[in-house]
């Protein structure tokens, strides 16, 4: 099973994270898995601006997640042509994150299972888009 990550359940699995599911772990380390490019273009945003609050830097994310194994995927033309493709309920709530769309887009183009811990990306009516609740 080809899997992409989005940056939350990349980044508490670069950090071992009580958050993350032991079966979401175990899925993770049995699956051959992404990182897309957004992940890492958001990181870099996100730790220039707020770095207490983004707790790794772009660098450290690539460097941890080629060590574990992942693959970086690479945003295309085809991913952003997809986005417009994406359906949601008008009832659903606002969203206006654009990695998460992009990400969303990307392993529904591609073929792969997105998994995300973001409540908000459930309420998309894509196959490919699986929803982890986080562990308290």
């Amino acid at each position: 099973m080809n899997i992409l990550l989005d940056t939350q359940i990349a980044l508490w699995f670069h950090m071992k994270s009580k958050a993350l599911p032991k079966e979401t772990m175990t899925l993770i380390e049995n699956s051959t898995v992404f990182y897309s490019a957004a992940s890492t273009w958001e990181i870099a945003i996100k730790h220039q601006i707020r770095p207490l609050v983004m707790p790794m830097s772009e660098e450290d994310f690539i460097t941890f997640s080629n060590k574990a194994g992942m693959k970086e995927l690479p945003v295309l033309s085809r991913h952003t042509l997809a986005l417009k493709t994406l359906r949601r309920e008008s009832s659903a709530p606002e969203h206006k994150d654009p990695f998460d769309r992009l990400l969303i887009a990307q392993a529904k183009t591609d073929g792969m299972v997105l998994l995300t811990a973001d409540e908000k990306m459930s309420n998309y009516h894509e196959k490919c888009v699986v929803y982890v609740k986080k562990k308290v």
